[in-house]
């Protein structure tokens, strides 16, 4: 597996552990859409994410 330049290892929140879980969609989203293009984000508050 490949990490290019655009790719994210991971994302961090500081949130409370609810609000992680039912914002995680919105985050993914709001990163990918003010990331550079096509993104690859492959984790989200440590835990990895099938590309």
């Amino acid at each position: 597996m490949r990490i290019g330049p655009h790719d994210l290892e991971d994302i961090a929140l500081r949130l409370a552990h609810r609000q992680i879980a039912a914002r995680k969609q919105e985050v993914l989203a709001a990163v990918a859409a003010h990331y550079p293009p096509h993104p690859q984000i492959w984790g989200h508050t440590g835990k990895a994410l099938k590309p």
